[in-house]
């Protein structure tokens, strides 16, 4: 495995995205954590994935405002965080008939597609 913090990035995201997530109740910060893990990523990229995934999450047109909970439903008053808490006593975490559950897919697809654009241009 390249030690590029992009691909490496890429290839938990895609993972998660093909085989679901690791562990059903926590969000993606941790099921990404888990596939650097497996992947036997060396700290210095693991400590620099941490930065790129909080820049991606940050750059997401859905962006919650909170980087330690970037998914929120837009649509629910409650915050980025009440909503995790709601998802994880739910365990609707990863259940794509909830919305919030649906929107963590679509962090996922769009940071994939971000590191993909960012690789073939040359940008590991």
């Amino acid at each position: 495995m390249s030690n590029s913090p992009k691909r490496a990035l890429l290839s938990a995201l895609k993972t998660i995205k093909e085989n679901g997530p690791r562990n059903r109740l926590t969000g993606a910060c941790h099921n990404i954590d888990l596939e650097l893990m497996e992947m036997k990523t060396s700290d210095k990229t693991a400590i620099a994935v941490f930065g790129l995934r909080r820049d991606l999450f940050a750059a997401w047109p859905s962006f919650s405002g909170d980087i330690g909970y970037p998914v929120a439903d837009p649509n629910v008053l409650e915050s980025a965080n009440l909503q995790y808490t709601a998802a994880f006593y739910a365990k609707k975490m990863w259940d794509k008939r909830c919305r919030y559950a649906r929107l963590r897919y679509e962090l996922i697809d769009w940071m994939i597609k971000e590191l993909e654009g960012d690789i073939s241009d040359g940008q590991n």
